[in-house]
């Protein structure tokens, strides 16, 4: 039986990356990262834990998981409710970059919003908001950012 190793993949890729996230599902019983697995990786390494909507989720054993791997800060996030999301981003955010929910807040000096994008998010917390934020930008013409 042949082993898969992902780390080549994860070194590599490193290079291009400010941050790297290994993603590891709640749901899995079991973890395909090998332990300290982040020590080759040139850039920080955060573990985002998802799924943790589903009612078997097992979060204790996936970042468990994602500590042995050598994450030091762990996310927990559910792309159906949005939960955890807004942390997430909040901690990938660039000095002085305003996420498009932001730009009400920011008043007068924000960027102009595009054209279907989706008009207040304040909390990604709250049924839907994710959905309709992920929409806006699946909808966008090619190349705009």
């Amino acid at each position: 039986m042949r082993r898969i190793r992902p780390w080549p993949g994860l070194i590599l890729y490193s290079y291009e990356a400010d941050v790297i996230g290994l993603l590891m599902s709640a749901v899995e019983d079991y973890s395909l990262y090998s332990p300290n697995i982040v020590s080759m990786a040139t850039r920080d390494v955060v573990g985002i834990v998802t799924q943790i909507d589903q009612p078997e989720a097992r979060t204790d054993l996936a970042a468990m998981w994602l500590e042995l791997c050598g994450c030091r800060n762990i996310f927990y996030v559910s792309s159906v409710t949005g939960e955890g999301v807004g942390e997430l981003l909040e901690y990938l955010r660039e000095e002085g970059e305003i996420l498009p929910w932001e730009r009400k807040k920011a008043g007068a000096g924000s960027a102009p919003k595009e054209e279907g994008e989706a008009s207040e998010n304040p909390n990604l917390g709250e049924p839907g908001a994710w959905e309709k934020a992920s929409a806006s930008r699946i909808n966008r013409e090619p190349g705009k950012r």
